[in-house]
């Protein structure tokens, strides 16, 4: 088996109750799960606008709710190829390195 080397490593649930797992997975694309928040955004690091959407749509959740959310994307949109991703699926554990 092949050493793999990293400098963090996160775990990512893919949907409530695992409802984007087999997508993600099949596809190589993760989905946020947030509608009103544009790759465009993300891209461009609109963070106050992104802040605002998902207030928005998290509207009667504790305030953590929501600054967990913002820095789950923070930590995907600063990941890099030093950085290992692990989720699981049908009983399996799941690894992949970022790929922008």
């Amino acid at each position: 088996m092949a050493e793999i080397t990293f400098r963090n490593a996160y775990y990512i649930k893919l949907g409530r109750g695992g409802m984007w797992e087999e997508n993600a997975i099949e596809t190589g694309k993760l989905r946020l799960g947030w509608r009103e928040t544009t790759i465009e955004d993300i891209n461009a690091g609109n963070g106050k606008t992104i802040h605002r959407q998902i207030r928005r749509e998290l509207k009667g959740k504790p305030v953590g709710v929501v600054t967990a959310d913002l820095n789950a994307l923070r930590r995907i949109v600063e990941s890099d190829f030093d950085d290992l991703w692990v989720t699981f699926h049908q009983n399996t554990i799941q690894i992949c390195c970022y790929a922008p």
